[in-house]
C-alpha cells in the first residue's frame, strides 16, 4: 500500500461478500477537515507522536480527494493513508472476532396478476341488400334517313329546286356510305395483310429454326460417327495386337511342348538303353557266378 493511496472505511469493511459492516468511528476526511479548522490540535499532535514512523516519501504531485475533489498536501495524504491502514486493521480484527451471520435467501412471492377483463363482443353490422335491377344494354340507335316527301307546289321552278336538293342530299349520303365502306374495307384489308405478313414471318422463323436444328443434329451425328469410327479403329488395332501376342504365346507354348516331348523321348531312350545294359550286366554276372560254382 503506497503513501498516496486513499481508502475509505466502507471499502475495507466490505471486502467479504457476506460479512457485516461495523461502525468504527468517524470518517477520516471529516477528521482531517476538523483538524484543518484548528480544533483538537494538541490531541492530534500527541496521537501522531504515538503512531508508527511515517510511510515512504509521498509523490510530489498533490493528491486529489475522491469524495469532494479537494487537493491534499503530501503530509495530509500520508496521514490519511495511515488512518486508513489503522481502520482496515481494526475492521479485519473485528471481523475475525465476530461470527459471520448466515442469511437465508427467501424467495419473495410474486404478486398475482389481475385477471383480464373480457372484451365486449363487437356488434355485427348487417348491411342492407338493395335490390339489383336488371341492366339492359343500350343498343346503338341507327337513324334511317327517310326521304322527305316533296310537297306539291304550284310553281314548277320550286319543285325542280326541291328535287335537285333531294338528289344532291341522296348523292352525298351515297358518297358518304361508299367512303365509310371503302374505309372499313381498307382497314380490313390492312389487318388481313398484317396477319399474312406475321404468319409468313412466323413460318420463316420456324423454317430457320428447323434448319438450324437439322444442321446441329447432322453435325452431332457426324461427330458421333467419327468418334465411333475412331473407337472402332482403336479396338481393331488392339484386337490385332492381342492376336499377334496370342499367336506368339501359342507358338512358344507349342515349341516348349515339342522340346519337352523330345527331351522325354531322349530320356526314355536313354533309360531303355541303360536298362538293357544293366540287364546284360546282370545276366553276365549270373553266368560268371554259375561257372564258379
Amino acid at each position: 500500500m503506497g503513501a498516496g493511496d486513499y481508502f475509505t472505511l466502507q471499502g475495507h469493511a466490505a471486502a467479504p461478500a457476506a460479512a457485516p459492516v461495523y461502525d468504527l468511528g468517524s470518517d477520516p476526511l471529516e477528521e482531517m477537515q476538523r483538524k484543518r479548522s484548528g480544533a483538537n490540535k494538541g490531541a492530534s499532535k500527541a496521537k501522531v507522536k504515538e503512531q508508527a514512523p511515517p510511510a515512504p516519501s509521498a509523490p510530489s504531485k498533490p493528491v486529489v480527494s475522491k469524495q469532494k475533489g479537494r487537493k491534499l498536501t503530501p503530509a495530509q495524504a500520508k496521514r490519511l493513508a495511515r488512518e486508513g491502514e489503522e481502520a482496515a486493521q481494526a475492521a479485519q480484527a473485528a471481523q475475525a472476532a465476530a461470527p459471520a451471520p448466515t442469511k437465508e435467501r427467501v424467495a419473495k412471492p410474486k404478486p398475482e396478476r389481475p385477471a383480464k377483463k373480457p372484451k365486449p363482443a363487437k356488434a355485427v353490422k348487417v348491411k342492407e341488400v338493395k335490390e339489383v335491377k336488371e341492366v339492359v344494354e343500350a343498343k346503338p340507335v341507327v337513324k334511317k334517313e327517310k326521304a322527305k316527301p316533296v310537297k306539291a307546289s304550284t310553281s314548277n321552278k320550286a319543285n325542280k329546286a326541291k328535287e335537285a336538293k333531294a338528289a344532291r342530299a341522296q348523292t352525298k349520303a351515297k358518297a358518304k356510305a361508299t367512303k365509310v365502306e371503302r374505309k372499313l374495307s381498307a382497314k380490313a384489308m390492312t389487318s388481313l395483310a398484317k396477319q399474312k405478313k406475321q404468319q409468313a414471318a412466323r413460318l420463316r422463323k420456324a423454317v430457320k429454326v428447323d434448319a438450324a436444328q437439322q444442321k446441329a443434329k447432322a453435325k452431332a451425328d457426324a461427330k458421333a460417327l467419327k468418334k465411333a469410327r475412331k473407337l472402332q479403329a482403336v479396338r481393331e488395332k488392339e484386337a490385332k495386337k492381342q492376336a499377334v501376342i496370342t499367336a506368339k504365346r501359342v507358338k512358344k507354348q507349342r515349341a516348349a511342348k515339342q522340346k519337352l516331348a523330345k527331351e522325354e523321348a531322349a530320356a526314355s531312350k536313354e533309360l531303355a538303353k541303360t536298362t538293357k545294359e544293366l540287364d546284360a550286366a546282370n545276366a553276365l554276372a549270373k553266368r560268371v557266378a554259375a561257372k564258379r560254382r
